[in-house]
This record gives C-alpha cells, sequence and structure tokens, in this order.
C-alpha cells in the first residue's frame, strides 16, 4: 500500500494538485466540527504540503 501522501502526488513534479472538500454543515455535524477542523483537516492539508513542497496550496472556504 502506499504512503498516504502517495495519493497527492502529481504525475509531473511541480504540476498543480487540485483536491476539492466538501464538508456538510448541518446540525448533525455541529458536535464533530471541532475535531474535524482541529485535527483532521491540518493532516489532510499537512500530508498535501508534504507530497508537493514546491507547489503553492491555497485555500478557500466557502459557508453555507
Amino acid at each position: 500500500m502506499p504512503a498516504p501522501e502517495a495519493i497527492f502526488k502529481p504525475v509531473v513534479p511541480g504540476e498543480a494538485v487540485a483536491t476539492l472538500v466538501l464538508i456538510e454543515n448541518s446540525q448533525a455535524m455541529v458536535h464533530s466540527w471541532s475535531d474535524l477542523r482541529d485535527h483532521h483537516l491540518p493532516t489532510l492539508l499537512g500530508t498535501m504540503r508534504l507530497a508537493n513542497p514546491i507547489v503553492p496550496v491555497s485555500r478557500h472556504v466557502v459557508d453555507s
């Protein structure tokens, strides 16, 4: 099984990587949001950064 960051590695180094993360913002998710925000999202973004150290990473947040 490949390392977790392998899923974020571009075929050619330096190519852009696009990732879309959709997070449900319903009442059912209220209790899970802090864990998701404080642990899982930083882990995901950190893994992306390790796989693509020379590619700019930008985040855009849109609330509904």
